[in-house]
């Protein structure tokens, strides 16, 4: 389902204003969803990042890296009850 945000500034309340009851719960329901899980992937992100400089950092101070270096890295999102998990690849180019 798509919702159209009133662009005169009724906003997401207006909007799901003309739906029936469980379109009304349903839509919320996903609108949080989405928050939350945004909220997640900021916190995921700062961290993640955080971790990653402060190792290169390291390497490179104990000359393990050369500035034009590719290094590999993976991430993995796991979640038992949601039966996900996934790795993501990818590299930091130097």
């Amino acid at each position: 389902m798509t919702i159209a945000v009133n662009q005169w500034g009724g906003g997401l309340k207006a909007a799901l204003a003309g739906l029936n009851r469980d379109s009304y719960c349903r839509a919320m329901r996903d609108e949080q969803m989405k928050k939350a899980v945004g909220d997640l992937m900021r916190q995921v992100s700062h961290t993640a990042q955080k971790e990653i400089e402060k190792h290169l950092k390291n390497a490179f101070a104990a000359g393990r890296l050369k500035d034009t270096q590719e290094v590999p890295v993976a991430v993995t999102l796991r979640s038992k009850p949601l039966d996900l998990e996934i790795t993501i690849h990818s590299r930091v180019e130097l």
